[in-house]
């Protein structure tokens, strides 16, 4: 499993919202999380995906210690794009499954974000 290019981002090993843990367990789940990365890949991404991902799921505490991780970034399940005036530690993203129309979702997410007319345009003959 751990070839030289191999990468991962790390989880919360238990799988649960960091907000409900003590100071204690929050930074054992986290640093077990990216140790067990760095341990088992050549390498470590630093993208953090939380547990559920919703706002009630992370909070300060959990972002000062993925920072000293060395993570850069985390990824929540709250639904939008991601710009450049978000936190980096809670970017939003789109959720896509074999279930998605990604021509439905393209269209929808496209329509707020600003995405200047020509490229809608050309998005919009893709599908």
């Amino acid at each position: 499993m751990g070839s030289e290019s191999s990468t991962g981002a790390p989880f919360q090993c238990l799988r649960g919202s960091s907000c409900r843990l003590d100071d204690k367990s929050l930074a054992f789940e986290i640093q077990q999380s990216c140790q067990t990365l760095r341990d088992e890949l050549s390498d470590l991404c630093p993208v953090f995906a939380y547990p559920n991902g919703q706002p009630q799921d992370f909070d300060d505490r959990a972002i000062k210690l993925l920072s000293e991780q060395g993570i850069q970034a985390s990824v929540t399940t709250i639904e939008g794009l991601g710009h450049h005036r978000q936190k980096p530690f809670e970017i939003h993203r789109v959720p896509v499954s074999y279930m998605t129309d990604l021509a439905r979702t393209l269209r929808s997410q496209t329509s707020w974000a600003g995405i200047p007319f020509r490229l809608k345009q050309r998005i919009k003959r893709w599908f």
